[in-house]
């Protein structure tokens, strides 16, 4: 996968600016209808984040054990700092190998990441969720 960084998204590649732009933009009423009418994460859920950016999710998820997933190592700092006692956060891609680390999840979250992955990436991303659900489990995207 080929990123583009020019223009507006090499400046969003700064986790101050992304966060900074997302609150400009009314991110945060998406966010928390996400994560009450899609998400629905009780006490006691496992959340997988791919792409979980910032963490930013978090304000709106109760509390349930949440491990995030992002290539943005600027992200994933921003994250730790903000919200490093209610997750686990790892700079990194997610693999096979990565999900030995993550319990099997209640619920996978990946928003806002398939438009940077052509299909056989896709697909990829589909079966490593598929991968780390729980019996049951569902995938939000």
């Amino acid at each position: 996968m080929a990123e583009t960084h020019t223009g507006i998204r090499r400046l969003l590649r700064s986790a101050g600016i992304y966060d900074l732009f997302q609150r400009a933009i009314g991110a945060h009423r998406c966010r928390q209808r996400l994560a009450c009418e899609f998400i629905r994460a009780r006490a006691g859920d496992r959340v997988l984040d791919i792409g979980c950016g910032t963490g930013a999710i978090l304000d709106y998820l109760g509390p349930a054990d949440y491990y995030g997933f992002d290539l943005s190592g600027d992200y994933i700092a921003a994250a730790r700092r903000r919200f490093g006692h209610r997750g686990t956060f790892w700079a990194e891609r997610v693999t096979s190998a990565s999900l030995e680390r993550v319990p099997p999840c209640d619920i996978v979250r990946a928003i806002a990441i398939l438009h940077h992955l052509d299909d056989d990436e896709a697909l990829q991303l589909f079966g490593l969720a598929h991968q780390s659900l729980r019996p049951g489990g569902r995938l939000v995207t």
